[in-house]
C-alpha cells in the first residue's frame, strides 16, 4: 500500500529513540515521514480515483447498489453540500500559514478532496452534483468520525481498504500536527515566563505555576536534579509529581531516588510529614492509573527488581520506626519505559527558581520542517 513507506517510519521511530539514536537523526525520519504522508495522501486519491468507472468517465467512491441507502441518517443534499463548501473554502490558522509547521489534518483533508473532485473534473463544490457531494461528504465522515462509525461507513465504499489506509495516515497527520502545536505552545509559554523575569529570586513553584501550558520535560528535569534539603526545590519537585500529565518514566525516577537517598526515612527522622505525605499521594495515584503520560525514555539496566525491594524496605522501615500508617507499594513503577529522551531544560535555575538563559526553540519544537 502507499501509506506503507510514511508507517514504517512512523511506527520504527521510537524504536530508533530507545536504541540510542542521534538527537539529530529525530527530524530527520520525522520530516521523512511527513513527506511520505503528503506522498501518500496523493497516491492513495489516485487509486480511489480508479475503482469504478462511470458512464460519464468519471469513478465512484461508493458501491452503486449502496447510492440511495447510504443518505439513511445522514444530513440532507444542503447541509452535505454546505459541509464540504466550508471544507474546501477554509482558511489556515496563522500556526498552518508557518513554514515550519507540519501540514494540518484540515489542510490534509482538502487536498484529498481536492484530487477526488479534480478527477471527476470539478473546479469546485457548488459544480458538483447531488450524488458527488454524498460520496465525498461520507468520505469525509469516515475520515473525521469515531472508529466504530467509520467503519459502518466504510463498507459502503467499493475499495473500504483504501479509505482506512487513508484515514489512519490522516489520523497520524492529526497526531504529528498537534504535536507540533503542544511543543510550539510550551516554547511560547516558557519565552513569556522569560519576558517578565526580573534580577529577584523566585520561588521555584511560583515560576512553575506562571506557565500557561504543562511542560512534563521541565518537571522531569527538577523532579531528577532538585535537592531535597531545600524546601522550595522540593516542593516544587512534589508540585510536579502531582500533575496528571507528569510522565510516568518521571515517576519512576522520583521512587529510584526515594530508594537510592532513603528520602522517606530521612524526612521522618527530622519530622517532616509533608514529604511522607507526599509519597503516600504519588503512589495512591500511581496504583490509581492517575499518570497516563508515558514519553519518556527509562532503562532499570536489569535493577527492576532491586529498587522494588529497596522501596518495600524504606515503606517498611518508615512505618515500624516511626509508626506511621502503611504507604502503598506503586506496582510495576520499576520497569524500562521506551520513549524519548527528556528535552534538555537546564536553563532553569532551580536554586533561583527562574530560567537564567532564554529559551531555545530547538529545545522545544521538534519538527522545525514539513513537506506540506
Amino acid at each position: 500500500m502507499a501509506v506503507v513507506p510514511a508507517l514504517v517510519i512512523y511506527i520504527s521511530l521510537p524504536a530508533a529513540r530507545s536504541s540510542g539514536m542521534s538527537v539529530w537523526l529525530e527530524p530527520v525520519l520525522v520530516l521523512l515521514s511527513c513527506t511520505f504522508s503528503v506522498f501518500a495522501i496523493w497516491i492513495t486519491t489516485r487509486e480511489l480515483s480508479s475503482v469504478a468507472l462511470r458512464q460519464d468517465g468519471a469513478f465512484n467512491l461508493l458501491r452503486p447498489d449502496v447510492q440511495t441507502s447510504a443518505q439513511k441518517d445522514q444530513p440532507g443534499p444542503d447541509e452535505r453540500r454546505a459541509y464540504i463548501v466550508r471544507l474546501m473554502h477554509g482558511s489556515t490558522t496563522r500556526r498552518d500559514q508557518d513554514q515550519d509547521a507540519p501540514i494540518s489534518f484540515d489542510d490534509a483533508l482538502r487536498r484529498a478532496v481536492r484530487r477526488i473532485m479534480s478527477a471527476w473534473e470539478h473546479s469546485s463544490p457548488e459544480t458538483a452534483t447531488d450524488s458527488d457531494i454524498l460520496e465525498l461528504f461520507l468520505f469525509c465522515r469516515v475520515m473525521t468520525t469515531d472508529a466504530p462509525e467509520a467503519g459502518r461507513l466504510m463498507q459502503l465504499f467499493l475499495k473500504p481498504e483504501l479509505v482506512l489506509d487513508m484515514r489512519e495516515h490522516l489520523l497520524k497527520v492529526r497526531l504529528t500536527h498537534e504535536m507540533f502545536e503542544r511543543q510550539r505552545t510550551q516554547y511560547e509559554a516558557a519565552r513569556a515566563v522569560w519576558q517578565m523575569r526580573s534580577d529577584r529570586a523566585y520561588k521555584l513553584k511560583d515560576s512553575l505555576e506562571r506557565l500557561a501550558v504543562p511542560d512534563p520535560d521541565l518537571w522531569h528535569h527538577i523532579v531528577t536534579t532538585h535537592e531535597p534539603r531545600f524546601k522550595d526545590q522540593r516542593d516544587a519537585a512534589f508540585w510536579c509529581l502531582m500533575q496528571s500529565s507528569c510522565d510516568q518514566a518521571t515517576i519512576a525516577a522520583f521512587f529510584m531516588r526515594v530508594v537510592e537517598d532513603q528520602l522517606l526515612v530521612r524526612a521522618l527522622r527530622v519530622g517532616d510529614t509533608d514529604c511522607s505525605d507526599a509519597i503516600r499521594e504519588i503512589a495512591q495515584r500511581w496504583n490509581g492509573g492517575y499518570y497516563t503520560n508515558s514519553e519518556f525514555d527509562l532503562k532499570m539496566d536489569n535493577l527492576a527488581h532491586v529498587y522494588q525491594s529497596g522501596l518495600a524496605d524504606e515503606l517498611s522501615a518508615a512505618q515500624r520506626l516511626f509508626r506511621q500508617d502503611p504507604v502503598d507499594l506503586p506496582l510495576r513503577v520499576f520497569r524500562d519505559y521506551m520513549g524519548r529522551p527528556p528535552r534538555d531544560r537546564s536553563n532553569w535555575s532551580l536554586s533561583r527558581g527562574t530560567m537564567m538563559t532564554p529559551p531555545r526553540e530547538e529545545d522545544y519544537v521538534v519538527m522545525q520542517s514539513s513537506a506540506a
